[in-house]
Formats: C-alpha cells, sequence, structure tokens
C-alpha cells in the first residue's frame, strides 16, 4: 500500500451557475470534503474548482484525479495531456449533462483514444418533470465501489430518482487502444442499462456515469448514500497504483517512478535475499512515463527497491501464489476429458480406501520383489568371489 497524505481532486465546472449551489459541482464538492468550512484545510482530500476556458492551462500532474463535470468539450491540448495523465496513474470522473457534446466524447475520447468505457447514447427521460422516474438497482452490489451496499445498513442506492440520463453504450473488447482496459459496469439501473461503468486506461482509471453530477438530472446527489458514493469512486481511481504493487509469483512488476530517476540504476532486493541477491534495473522512460520494469519474481514475498545505499526504500512490493491454486474444489467434466490418452487418473472419494483403492486400479506385475533378490544374490557372490581371489597364494 502506498499512504498518500493528501488527494487533490481537480473539479471541471461545465455549467457554474450564478449563485454556488447552481455550480455543477456544487454537489461533488461537498460529498468529497464532508466538514466544516473552517476544517477543511486539514481534510485528506483538497479541491480545486475551475472552468473549461483554464484547462489548457492547468498542470494535470499535480492532481490525483480530475472531474469533468457537463464539460461540453475539450481542446485537443487537453486530450493530449489526460492521455500522459492517466497513462502515469491518474483518475478521471465523467459527468455528462445538458451542456455536453455527445458526439465530441464519442469520437475523440470513446473511439480514437479509447479514455471512455462506454460511448454516450441518446438522452432518456424528462428532467422538467418529477411524476415520472427510474431508479438505481436494488441488489447484485458485486464492483468493489459498491459492495457496501451489499449490507441494508449501508443505505439503499435505489431511493434516488432519476428523471433523465444518457444511454451508456458498452466498448467492444478488445479496444482500440492497447492501454485501455475492459469495460466494467459499475451500477446498473433497475432496467439492467448501465448507470455507472469504468475501464482501466494505462496506469490509471476512468469512471463515467450516465447522470449529471448535480441535480439537474436527478436527486442522488441529495440522498445520504451520495457521498459515500463519490468517495469510494474517488478512492477507486486512487488506488489504481496499489494493483501493481500486489502481484502473482511470476507477474511482471510496472510501476510509475519519480521523473528524475529516469536513467537511473535501482537496487531491487527479494523476499529475504542475500546482497548477492540483489538486481540492478533501469528506471526508463516509456511512452513519457518513468517507469520501473522487473520480472524477476519467482518467490513469494515482499521486494524492496532502494536508490544506492539509501536506508529507506522507494518503493515495495510483494508477491503471492495465486489462491486458486489452493483450492480443493473438484474439477469441471471439461478439465477431467483433458487428462484422457496422457494419464491414468484415479478419482478418490473420501471414505474410500486410498492404499486399497490404488491396488485396484494398478496394472500389470511386480518385479520389485524379485529385482531386489537378483539385486542380493549379485551382491553374495560378488563378496564371495572376492574373498577367494584376494587370498593371499
Amino acid at each position: 500500500m502506498r499512504v498518500i497524505g493528501e488527494i487533490n481532486v481537480l473539479l471541471v465546472d461545465g455549467d457554474p451557475g450564478i449563485e454556488p449551489r447552481e455550480s455543477e459541482v456544487f454537489y461533488l464538492h461537498n460529498a468529497l470534503t464532508p466538514v466544516p468550512p473552517e476544517q477543511r484545510e486539514k481534510y485528506y482530500i483538497k479541491t480545486k474548482t475551475i472552468t473549461p476556458a483554464d484547462l489548457p492551462t492547468t498542470k494535470l500532474g499535480d492532481y490525483e484525479a480530475v472531474v469533468l463535470a457537463n464539460v461540453s468539450e475539450v481542446p485537443e491540448t487537453v486530450l493530449v495531456s489526460l492521455e500522459r495523465f492517466l497513462r502515469s496513474g491518474g483518475g478521471l470522473m465523467v459527468f455528462p449533462g445538458g451542456k455536453i457534446n455527445a458526439r465530441f466524447y464519442n469520437d475523440k475520447m470513446f473511439t480514437e483514444r479509447a479514455f471512455l468505457p462506454a460511448a454516450f447514447g441518446e438522452p432518456h427521460g424528462n428532467a422538467e418533470q418529477q411524476e415520472k422516474y427510474f431508479t438505481l438497482q436494488s441488489k447484485n452490489y458485486d464492483h468493489p465501489i459498491v459492495s457496501i451496499w451489499r449490507d441494508p445498513a449501508a443505505g439503499n442506492l435505489a431511493s434516488a430518482h432519476f428523471y433523465r440520463a444518457f444511454k451508456l453504450e458498452p466498448a467492444k473488447i478488445p479496444a482500440a487502444r492497447a492501454e485501455a482496459g475492459p469495460p466494467a459496469v459499475v451500477l446498473n439501473y433497475e432496467d439492467g442499462q448501465p448507470a455507472v461503468m469504468e475501464r482501466t486506461w494505462g496506469f490509471g482509471r476512468v469512471v463515467q456515469f450516465s447522470g449529471t453530477a448535480d441535480s439537474a438530472w436527478n436527486d442522488l446527489c441529495i440522498r445520504p448514500t451520495y457521498v459515500p458514493l463519490i468517495q469510494r469512486t474517488l478512492g477507486a481511481l486512487v488506488t489504481r497504483q496499489e494493483e501493481n504493487l500486489n502481484l502473482r509469483v511470476g507477474a511482471k512488476l510496472n510501476a510509475v517512478m519519480d521523473a528524475e530517476l529516469v536513467g537511473k540504476d535501482l537496487l531491487v532486493k527479494p523476499p529475504g535475499g542475500k546482497s548477492d541477491a540483489v538486481v540492478l534495473r533501469r528506471v526508463t522512460a516509456t511512452n513519457g512515463v518513468p517507469l520501473l520494469q522487473f520480472d524477476v519474481t519467482d518467490n513469494a514475498g515482499v521486494y524492496e527497491v532502494r536508490q544506492g545505499d539509501d536506508a529507506t526504500p522507494l518503493l515495495r512490493f510483494a508477491t503471492q501464489a495465486d489462491p486458486a491454486e489452493s483450492k480443493l474444489e473438484d474439477l469441471p467434466a471439461s478439465d477431467w476429458k483433458t487428462f484422457d490418452g496422457v494419464a491414468q487418473v484415479f478419482r478418490w472419494v473420501p471414505g474410500i480406501s486410498l492404499r486399497g483403492a490404488l491396488q485396484r486400479e494398478r496394472t500389470g506385475n511386480e518385479f520389485w520383489m524379485a529385482i531386489v533378490l537378483l539385486v542380493l544374490v549379485a551382491a553374495v557372490v560378488e563378496t564371495t568371489l572376492g574373498n577367494q581371489w584376494s587370498r593371499s597364494r
């Protein structure tokens, strides 16, 4: 785990409004920093709000996450910055609204760069009335972001009313870009249509909502579940880098390092390794990202990365065996067929004598006793002849 003292979030407000409460990010800001104003300086999440016009001159690398809330579109230079930001491990949240140019998002951020896990389809519903609405799913919360709502005591996501939302059309697999991971549904509407989706991109993650971040198209933002939903979504974005620090034995480490380490050699000490087991690896700039790659992970345990003789490790990562290897579940019939013609397989059932079963399944004759007797006879003969021929005459 990386211990983070502070998380900086950039909120891009696509519709500031006249009053603060009319801002597109008003509820987002308060959900991310749910403490009194006088305590926000000490709170671990820090937010900064800008307009889309400020994006080209904003350094995204100063933030762990960026939120686009009802932003119509962004220039090409910002797309390039977002690509670099995601590739280096940053997180992106996208909220639509009445001002977005859906064609821009679909062409540039979905098809061309494959940032988004889904295309924006046609919006459905009427936000001008509140008599007709649709709700979120009320069970089967399988995604880690929403898993806490398996416990009814955590609240009810289905209590929120949605009056209008975009249809999310998931990306096909494989994606157009190698950096883009498969799309995953975080949360559905009650009718089974995706409400929130996510995908990994490079070392970062993108979460895409189908509804607005404010109360224009729904009342989720005034429900008690809004704060934990937004906080857990931010957590999923930030902990994307931790996923690369916990590997299976034999897997390759790809870790983003500080830019000043590019071209320098680092020492990687394996679990319980002696000084002669330390391996040198150089930090390289891969697609503009300072990357440490290490593939000698045959031993389970904690690895340490140091620069020279520095006492404090720059990085720690761990490997462990796949838990599936220890499962005692019976193999499916399809897996048993793979042994046909290759090996003789005996399926033992608890309660049956394994020794007796093996004896019944055994085929052929045993020659071990005869071979042992022959070896003993040969030894006796050799000893006798040796004694006889070695006597002095």
